[in-house]
């Protein structure tokens, strides 16, 4: 009888390991929270600033999304010459400061030009973190840190939305977007001092590494990348205008409760991810871009339906089933860009992905909608333009299905 023994690669990390993840998903956490906070400003922004939905779409949007995914890809490969840890720690600083800069806004321009510096500031957080955690949790232990760090887009979504509301409510908005940015200046300090560093890569490397996966390309990691950026677009969409949608059509006890349910499906989804990534990947019946397609078709369907539902609770509920069911599909998707990248390119494949996921996603989605919106009707309106925002999800299913399939992986 052969004897199984957990090769180096399959080792459980050390609390070493796991300290940094901590503070990573931290950072990952005061991401979201930053970003998703003036979703639940947008009322009194709104109003005090006399904007439309179409220029809210864009300052959730495009204001931050196109810098974002501009120079991800130039922040991640700066990161794996430079330092990870530095990058990071300095765009962590950035973001906070620019949050905080959006309290002094006097108008859509102002309010757009700290949407821009928080894009800046984010776009050398995530693909570093990305990289050092794929160094860190290696072999079947890379699904599993990336689920635990992508956890934090729900615990910053749900802080974002609760804090961002609660406070706006005590302390009016401006006091709240400064509030809710000072504490990402002391996380910066730390993870300058506390996360290890390694050596940089200097030599230029492929980005994709032919023997990690049988048949790889560049062509198979862009059709992964816009594959999620199609997701994203509902996605992202959702996250934007649901928490208004519900204020218009439900009053503020369903927003109140959206946000929760919102930040709880998010952060439930991207563990459900992780696992569901290590099934995927030794599954014959069940690979992973049959997972993803899946995933995407039921994504649209609750997206739909929580558009469309009367009642409140239900409404609730459908939108938390929603995220849930989108953020299953992070953790697997992230997993399979780093393991189609090199060791000193791997922060550049995770931008990659983050490129289609921020131009098509995030900067598309709550634009379109918004846009429908201010055609349609300020509460109908909205409902029925994002529920025309699944449409994301069909694109992304088909592009799912002609991803290549790997060969499932089996410990002998």
């Amino acid at each position: 009888m052969a004897s199984i023994s957990a090769s180096n690669s399959d080792r459980m990390p050390g609390p070493r390991a796991f300290a940094t993840l901590g503070l990573l998903t931290l950072a990952y956490a005061f991401n979201f929270m930053d970003r998703f906070a003036l979703v639940a400003m947008v009322e009194p922004v709104k109003r005090d600033l006399a904007l439309s939905d179409a220029q809210i779409g864009l300052l959730l949007g495009f204001a931050f999304s196109l810098v974002y995914a501009a120079l991800g890809v130039p922040m991640a490969a700066l990161a794996d010459r430079w330092g990870r840890v530095q990058v990071i720690s300095l765009s962590l600083a950035l973001w906070s400061v620019m949050t905080m800069a959006a309290s002094r806004a006097i108008g859509f321009g102002s309010l757009a030009a700290t949407r821009v510096g928080v894009g800046v500031g984010e776009a050398g957080g995530t693909p570093p973190a990305h990289s050092i955690l794929a160094d860190t949790f290696k072999g079947r232990w890379t699904p599993v840190g990336m689920a635990i760090y992508s956890t934090g887009s729900g615990i910053g979504l749900a802080l974002g939305l609760a804090l961002g509301g609660v406070l706006a409510n005590a302390l009016g908005w401006r006091t709240a977007l400064a509030a809710i940015g000072a504490p990402g200046l002391i996380l910066a300090i730390v993870i300058w001092l506390a996360v290890p560093r390694e050596a940089p890569a200097r030599a230029i490397t492929p980005l994709i590494s032919p023997h990690d996966v049988p048949g790889s390309s560049g062509r198979s990691l862009l059709m992964l990348a816009t594959a999620m950026g199609f997701a994203a677009f509902g996605g992202f969409a959702a996250l934007a205008w649901l928490p208004p949608l519900g204020l218009r059509i439900h009053g503020q006890g369903g927003a109140t409760a959206l946000g929760a349910a919102l930040g709880a499906g998010n952060m439930l989804g991207i563990l459900g991810g992780g696992l569901a990534g290590i099934v995927a990947d030794r599954s014959r019946r069940v690979p992973l871009p049959r997972l993803c397609a899946i995933i995407s078709i039921c994504t649209a369907a609750l997206l739909v339906a929580a558009c469309l539902t009367e009642g409140r609770q239900a409404f609730v509920w459908l939108s938390c089933a929603m995220a849930f069911s989108h953020s299953l599909l992070l953790a697997p998707v992230m997993s399979e860009a780093q393991r189609q990248a090199v060791p000193g390119r791997r922060a550049t494949a995770s931008a990659v992905v983050l490129l289609l996921i921020n131009t098509l996603g995030a900067g598309g989605g709550p634009w379109v909608v918004g846009i429908l919106a201010d055609a349609l009707g300020p509460a109908a309106g909205l409902r029925h333009a994002l529920a025309w925002a699944a449409l994301g999800y069909l694109p992304a299913a088909g592009l799912f299905l002609s991803l290549p399939r790997r060969e499932s992986q089996h410990v002998a």
